[in-house]
């Protein structure tokens, strides 16, 4: 019994351990597919925590059609948007795994045509925020980069009264 129960779990490892090989061969020997363009159409300036689209356009300038897999946005770039409300819809809700959202998408794109995507990016503090979110195609992951200047949110003020004035019970 302790026999078959350690040739199981060699089984086991040596299964895992092709698995990763082949995950990680497949990561350095993918080549993105020819012709495959992505633009970020963002605002040069925004408010802070007030929403704004961030758009995505996925051009094939290709001989071969593509499908985009998904959109994923890093932790990196959560720590200074918030990115929500995809239009078009994915094919499923939006998972979140390890400070990771991911939208999944299976939308081809013929030669010499382009799809694309909208975000709501809402920027969480004021600065020079850049953010990224990578683009997967069925043979690779393109990144697509922005910058926005985002200035502090305006203080709310009572009608009439200025900043930093006190309003009597």
């Amino acid at each position: 019994m302790a026999v078959a129960g350690g040739a199981g779990c060699g089984l086991i490892v040596l299964m895992e351990f092709l698995l990763i090989w082949f995950v990680v061969q497949s990561m350095f020997s993918a080549t993105l597919p020819e012709g495959l363009l992505v633009r970020v159409k963002a605002p040069l300036q925004a408010q802070q925590r007030k929403a704004v689209p961030l758009s995505f356009v996925i051009r094939n300038n290709g001989d071969q059609p593509f499908t985009v897999r998904g959109l994923t946005v890093r932790s990196s770039t959560r720590k200074s948007f918030l990115l929500d409300q995809p239009s078009p819809a994915p094919t499923v809700p939006k998972t979140s795994v390890f400070g990771t959202d991911t939208w999944v998408y299976n939308q081809t794109v013929a030669p010499g045509g382009n799809w694309s995507v909208q975000l709501q990016a809402t920027p969480l503090q004021a600065g020079k925020l850049r953010g990224t979110v990578e683009v997967q195609v069925d043979r690779g992951v393109r990144q697509a980069r922005f910058t926005i200047v985002v200035t502090e949110a305006e203080a709310a003020t009572d009608k009439g009264k200025p900043k930093g004035s006190r309003v009597k019970p």
